[in-house]
């Protein structure tokens, strides 16, 4: 790859008789000029992931920002580790198993012993996310470029921002569904699947592990085939030892890259096999908790959490392919800038041949696309396993974001030219500056949407109460209890893919909330169907269903025959199933009162904003035991 014009890339770095690189030109002063790209990178990437969280805490004094359900369940996870142990029920210690502890639970006692609320961890997350993608990117275009003079650190800088603040890979999409009419009209028509890299807690949060150990990686094969440098694998095992506690997507790409890159790339075979050795020595155990959580799972589930579900294998994702094209466009452009080198194809007898312990300007490349393929590879793993593990993961979240990397540097390596240079350029900062933009416009429109919308209502209507009541009522306004006080939602998102309940325990749950929240119509198929289709968007099954639970027409349906049985015996005898799901409270909206139970007292606790808020308390009287419901 390309440095500055002092070394090309296909001469080996100039070592002195010790074997150490020499010492660098310019003063002391001159060496901390080095520092001032990184840290304009890192000012990009806390724009970027701090910016409509900002706008949020500027109205509201809460962190509070929730772009999606998904960022909502996750604060309500990460509460779980925020609140003292054994007071705090909001979600159940099966479906906190499901997601690493250390994405969730370092933020939260960070957040707990500095005295911020439990929302405060949005912001710790937030942050993490533009400081170490930031450095992971810079890092990557780093040994990319091999740069000796300041100004190729720049170019490193201004990539990585570029990376982080590109649309994403729908985009295309985006535009062709109308996104292109609203600029015409000179406004900007929003779709939230728009820059998807910061999205919270995956990737933005855990992608930067596995961009580290994507560094000590490269770092360790650019040593030279023929001397390993035994530091750096030991470092790369290590971090892929980390990736099986952070995120499954993660590990799962880095194996099969490691895998494809020994048996395609012969010299970094043997490095490859003492990087896996390693890791999978030091992650064996995170791994193998992974794959006890299906076998513990109550029945149905993981068809609701939407993995370790049959799919037809030949269901292969077309919008998957672009990571071929890119993989396949960004191997020509390096093959081009190749063949230009002096020693190149063209050039061979031309110029001296590197030296043996020079590492091949090409490892890059393939190190880099070979997890791109392994993305892809694993992205349609239905065409060898024949079920569905939410492979869309492996694709948005993984893959994308690395293709537009390998995109970026062969773009870069191919461009010599002072006038080419200049308008590549000018491009790169016309991304960064429409991305800020964008991003800046998504979180307007994300702060007047739900569930962002709901907070501030919730922070003024919200009443204290004690951590582990559960409450029922208005969906949204549980989830946010979840997170500010510890309560638990009787239903909802976390309820629906908590691997402790079955079909008929979470449809009884799903019944009473619809109960007592007046709209005992929502107790049935199209009433789930609509739910879904609300969190979700459009309920698909299959490898074309979109991220999240998605559950097929039979599974919906049987859900809303257990709902609508339910329903019917909560109508006999609803003090029994309140008692057996310790109800306390119930959020209701303004206009609607809460149904009479006999033995039971409802009094309002907080009566502002879009709820009323109503408090259960029992008589001495004591109600008929909740009647059994089978697992199954």
């Amino acid at each position: 790859m390309r440095g500055d014009s002092a070394r090309e890339p296909w001469q080996p770095i100039p070592r002195t008789a010790a074997g150490a690189q020499p010492a660098s030109r310019g003063s002391g002063r001159g060496k901390w000029t080095l520092l001032l790209p990184p840290a304009a990178c890192i000012a990009v990437g806390l724009v970027l992931a701090l910016a409509p969280a900002l706008v949020f805490l500027g109205r509201t004094g809460s962190w509070g920002f929730l772009p999606n359900y998904d960022a909502q369940l996750y604060l309500q996870i990460a509460a779980r580790a925020y609140f003292p142990a054994g007071q705090h029920a909001a979600v159940s210690a099966r479906l906190a198993a499901l997601y690493p502890r250390l994405l969730f639970t370092l933020p939260a006692v960070a957040a707990r012993l500095a005295g911020w609320t439990a929302f405060a961890v949005n912001g710790i997350w937030r942050a993490w996310s533009g400081l170490a993608l930031a450095l992971g990117f810079y890092a990557l275009f780093v040994l990319a470029l091999r740069p000796r003079r300041a100004a190729a650190h720049w170019r490193a800088a201004l990539l990585a921002a570029a990376v982080m603040a590109e649309p994403g890979p729908l985009w295309i999409t985006w535009l062709l569904h109308g996104g292109w009419r609203p600029l015409l009209a000179g406004r900007l028509g929003i779709h939230p699947t728009l820059q998807p890299l910061w999205r919270i807690v995956d990737p933005a949060v855990s992608l930067p592990f596995l961009l580290a150990f994507l560094a000590l990686w490269l770092a360790a094969a650019q040593r030279g085939a023929r001397r390993p440098a035994w530091p750096w694998i030991a470092a790369a095992g290590g971090a892929l030892g980390l990736l099986f506690y952070v995120y499954f997507y993660d590990w799962t790409a880095a194996l099969v890259a490691l895998a494809l890159t020994a048996l395609l790339v012969r010299p970094q075979a043997r490095n490859c096999a003492a990087i896996a050795a390693i890791g999978v020595a030091i992650g064996a155990a995170g791994a193998w908790h992974a794959s006890s959580l299906h076998a513990h799972a109550a029945p149905g589930a993981m068809a609701r959490l939407n993995v370790f579900v049959p799919v037809g294998r030949l269901a292969l994702r077309a919008e998957h392919w672009g990571l071929v094209g890119i993989l396949l466009v960004s191997a020509l452009l390096f093959w081009i800038a190749h063949r230009r080198r002096p020693g190149g194809a063209r050039t061979a007898d031309a110029a001296p041949a590197p030296a043996p312990n020079t590492a091949s300007p090409l490892v890059w490349p393939s190190v880099v696309g070979s997890l791109v393929a392994a993305a892809f590879l694993l992205s349609n793993s239905q065409f060898i396993t024949g079920i569905e593990m939410q492979n869309n993961h492996w694709y948005r979240f993984l893959g994308h974001p690395l293709a537009v990397v390998l995109l970026l540097a062969a773009v870069e390596e191919l461009v010599r030219r002072r006038m080419a240079r200049a308008a590549w350029t000018a491009i790169l900062i016309v991304i960064v500056i429409f991305g800020v933009y964008l991003r800046w416009r998504i979180g307007l429109r994300q702060t007047a949407a739900p569930p962002t919308a709901s907070v501030a209502a919730f922070l003024a209507a919200a009443p204290p109460m004690a951590p582990g009541r559960t409450v029922a009522g208005a969906l949204e306004y549980a989830d946010l209890a979840a997170v500010a006080y510890g309560a638990r939602p009787l239903s909802g998102y976390s309820t629906l893919i908590d691997p402790g309940l079955d079909d008929r325990n979470w449809s009884a749950r799903w019944a009473l909330n619809a109960w007592l929240a007046g709209r005992p119509q929502r107790a049935g198929r199209r009433g789930i169907r609509r739910w879904l289709a609300q969190l979700f968007g459009p309920i698909r099954s299959g490898p074309a269903a979109a991220d999240g639970p998605v559950m097929s027409a039979a599974q919906r349906a049987r859900l809303g025959r257990l709902a609508r049985h339910a329903l019917r015996r909560i109508r006999h005898s609803p003090a029994a199933y309140l008692r057996r799901y310790h109800v306390r409270w119930l959020a209701l909206a303004a206009d609607r009162n809460p149904p009479p139970v006999a033995g039971a007292d409802w009094s309002i606790r907080r009566a502002t904003g879009p709820w009323r808020v109503w408090r259960l308390r029992w008589r001495s009287v004591p109600a008929a035991a909740a009647p059994a419901v089978s697992p199954g």
